[in-house]
């Protein structure tokens, strides 16, 4: 097999120049994006053939499945099967090689049972639909918020076949400092979290991270971000150290010009650390 697959999750660019930087520093080879946001006048035919162009991998994920996204001309907590073809269907046009995250962070105001259940049978029609529509594309499930009262065990209990149904399970985790004990004078214990639990209940599937980050801006720099990324992605240097089964991360996030979450924001300085590494130590391949 090839390399681990690394990018970055695209929220706010003005134009696609600055994502082809931020690939260039930080020797990326994968790039996530959202239908429905992420570049100035939104994503159109052109841009997005240029971006399907830029990178090996890349991943699209839908606004239906993802309840953090509030409009007042639709209901966007759940991936109904017709919506969610509808917006990956123009970019599957241009580009067959691709995967598509159905969802995103569906237990984000901690649901009941019966959320559960319905999220469950809309994703696993979604899912077909896929399959059957875009034969060549490779399904991501929809990751879960690891935070002890989101109920993300119980999520996954009740969802575990359809998430199983796609060819990569869907990870987010996010630390305070650090991956790695020594970093960690607090923890959010995401990722051991998230390695338990993906073991517990997809042990034999291929993972896919497709949001991490480190919180802290005061005491960890955008350089010191991406030096800590560029370990915990490739060298080992997290507490667990990722297992061979995760195939690619993603981190968050690419936005340059806007308030939200401005935290996670590392370029240009935390790519080119990022890059460096990789240029002055390429990392291995992963075991087949």
């Amino acid at each position: 097999m090839t390399k681990r697959q690394h990018g970055v999750v695209v929220t706010h660019i003005e134009h696609l120049d600055q994502l082809a930087d931020c690939l260039s520093r930080g020797e990326h080879d994968t790039v996530k994006v959202v239908t429905k946001f992420g570049i100035d006048g939104g994503w159109n035919a052109e841009n997005r053939s240029r971006l399907l162009r830029m990178v090996p991998h890349v991943i699209v994920r839908t606004s239906f499945g993802d309840p953090s996204f509030r409009q007042p001309d639709a209901d966007f907590r759940f991936p109904f099967a017709n919506q969610v073809i509808g917006e990956l269907q123009e970019w599957y046009d241009i580009r067959h090689d691709i995967m598509f995250e159905i969802g995103n962070e569906p237990n984000i105001d901690a649901p009941d049972d019966d959320f559960i259940f319905d999220y469950q049978a809309h994703l696993a029609l979604a899912i077909q639909k896929c399959r059957d529509n875009f034969q060549e594309a490779k399904l991501i499930s929809p990751a879960l918020i690891l935070d002890p009262d989101k109920r993300f065990e119980r999520f996954n209990e009740l969802c575990a076949d359809a998430f199983r149904s796609c060819h990569f399970i869907g990870l987010h985790f996010y630390e305070h400092f650090g991956f790695q004990k020594a970093q960690q004078p607090a923890t959010t214990d995401h990722l051991r979290r998230a390695i338990r639990l993906a073991q517990q209940f997809y042990g034999d599937k291929k993972w896919y991270v497709t949001e991490y980050g480190i919180n802290d801006e005061v005491r960890v720099s955008k350089e010191e971000k991406g030096r800590r990324y560029a370990g915990m992605a490739y060298y080992g240097e997290s507490d667990p150290a990722l297992p061979d089964n995760v195939v690619g991360l993603t981190y968050y996030h690419l936005n340059v010009n806007s308030n939200m979450h401005r935290q996670y924001h590392i370029f240009p300085e935390g790519d080119m650390v990022f890059g460096d590494r990789v240029r002055a130590n390429p990392p291995r391949d992963l075991a087949a």
